[in-house]
């Protein structure tokens, strides 16, 4: 299954945006410089790299809910998968 498959309902697919940047607070936030953003207006794909929610709304709470959903539903599927090719 795809990474983001098991969060997609409850979160955004993004690239740099609200979803990853929560990420990146939760695991390594010492990477995260939100300074470096525009400040007079909204981040592009094309400018900044960023596709999704503007990534000042992220948080490490957030970045938290994510990996406990993410958790929540891919470990009985990778559970599924292993006692399938174990056989």
């Amino acid at each position: 299954f795809p990474d983001s498959e098991p969060i997609e309902h409850k979160f955004a697919k993004n690239h740099a945006a609200r979803g990853e940047t929560s990420w990146q607070l939760l695991f390594q936030p010492h990477l995260v410089d939100l300074s470096l953003l525009p400040k007079d207006r909204e981040t592009t794909l094309d400018d900044d790299g960023v596709w999704g929610e503007d990534p000042r709304a992220a948080t490490a709470v957030e970045g938290e809910a994510m990996l406990k959903l993410f958790l929540q539903n891919a470990v009985p599927k990778i559970q599924k998968m292993i006692e399938e090719f174990a056989k």
